[in-house]
């Protein structure tokens, strides 16, 4: 078991932020449903920030409820995207990616 807050194994993480990043050249974060980043560094100085936690959380919710990656356009003017991260049928949080 991780000791993250979305229990998600930080190597499996790593190498999956690795391969986004080499791929797209952009970092991705793992977020709680709350848009807490659990593991992962964003490049967005405002990441901490209420705002950019509100931003990713509304897009984990909207990919929830679509059932497909969305897109968002932050307060800071970066488009954010997230997929959903779930176990079974239980949504932990999501795969989030900023530019």
């Amino acid at each position: 078991m991780s000791e993250n807050k979305l229990d998600l194994d930080p190597r499996l993480f790593a190498r999956l932020a690795g391969e986004y990043r080499r791929q797209w050249g952009l970092p991705i974060v793992a977020a709680t449903l709350e848009g807490e980043v659990a593991l992962g560094r964003s490049r967005c100085s405002c990441a901490d920030s209420a705002e950019c936690r509100t931003t990713r959380a509304h897009a984990i919710s909207e990919t929830l409820r679509w059932g497909e990656p969305t897109i968002e356009l932050c307060l800071n003017h970066r488009l954010v995207w997230a997929v959903p991260l779930m176990y079974n049928s239980r949504p932990l949080g999501g795969l989030v990616a900023s530019a």
